[in-house]
């Protein structure tokens, strides 16, 4: 009877583990035919002026493939080697929150390891066009181009190819960016934004990195990164950006050993970088290394082989005088 209930609670245990480790899964629909990956897209994003109607001319757009289908069904996408550590969920796209949010990720991530895209123009229709594309997820990004236009826009993701219900995979798809354009003719007043970088750190300058990164945010949603270094003076400004906007700057990592605190201008934002000392170790207390770890694993494993030793020795025994009794 012991028996039997020792190999159901090792069954239930089991089953209870299996339940923790196995991985939820995102089922795609399965009313979607399989992706024909033979094949390949095409995109035409139509750019219009948002005032006056009429198609924007010369409006630089960037193309970034983060993902690709693994398989032909439309639930195997998965992200590129050289994205595989940006840290957005591909799978959780479904709200504009997620994916303002992921977009933000991708282009902090893109930026940061200097990773290249694909750029079209959009001609005197407003068109830019963008032929014999992967299929898979891109990140699209909207770009100032003449110093006649501003452009402020959102990134957003684009899935080659698209389903529709009824007319199944479209491999060739026409859409127009949820963007603001305005030329000079007084549509938009621009303004501009200035990061500053101030070190507070004498005696400890040593200790700053070579350079830091700070991203430029359009009503919090980030829109560009710059770099502050020696060579810029740990300063960089933005120009011709919409006054329609909230425009902000923030440090994307505060270096280590270092706290930041932010002074907010009009245009002018002021992040001051403090070094802190690390606090000392107490007297009589040596910090654990990995040796030291790896040496108190092993004398914990031969006390343990000694109680073992020990225990079998005195059973040997006891079993030895009661047979000679």
């Amino acid at each position: 009877m012991k028996q039997k209930l020792i190999r159901w609670v090792a069954a239930s245990l089991c089953l209870f583990i299996l339940l923790i480790i196995l991985p939820v899964r995102q089922v795609s629909s399965a009313e979607a035919p399989q992706i024909d990956l033979n094949q390949t897209a095409s995109l035409k994003l139509c750019e219009i002026s948002c005032t006056t109607s009429q198609p924007i001319a010369g409006v630089e757009l960037t193309l970034y493939r983060v993902a690709e289908y693994k398989t032909c069904n439309a639930d195997s996408l998965a992200l590129l080697k050289e994205y595989s550590a940006c840290g957005i969920d591909i799978n959780d796209l479904s709200t504009s929150e997620k994916q303002i949010s992921a977009a933000g990720k991708a282009m902090v991530y893109i930026m940061t390891h200097k990773l290249s895209g694909i750029t079209a123009v959009s001609d005197k229709n407003g068109v830019a066009e963008f032929d014999n594309l992967p299929l898979g997820l891109y990140l699209v990004k909207v770009c100032s181009h003449k110093a006649r236009v501003k452009v402020a826009s959102d990134m957003f993701f684009i899935y080659l190819p698209m389903y529709e219900k009824e007319g199944g995979w479209r491999y060739n798809i026409v859409a127009q960016p949820k963007s603001v354009f305005s030329t000079e003719g007084g549509e938009i007043v621009t303004t501009t934004r200035t990061a500053r970088k101030i070190w507070d750190d004498e005696g400890n300058s040593q200790r700053r990195p070579p350079s830091v990164q700070v991203g430029l945010y359009r009503d919090g949603i980030l829109v560009d990164v710059a770099v502050l270094n020696e060579v810029n003076n740990w300063s960089y400004s933005w120009s011709g950006l919409s006054d329609n906007f909230k425009w902000s700057v923030k440090e994307l990592a505060v270096p280590k050993g270092y706290t930041a605190s932010v002074k907010e201008g009009d245009t002018i934002t002021t992040i001051t970088n403090t070094y802190k000392p690390p606090t000392d170790q107490p007297r009589g207390i040596l910090p654990l290394t990995g040796d030291s770890e790896k040496l108190i694993f092993i004398c914990s494993a031969a006390a343990a082989v000694c109680v073992i030793f020990f225990a079998a020795e005195v059973v040997i025994r006891r079993r030895k005088k009661k047979s000679v009794i």
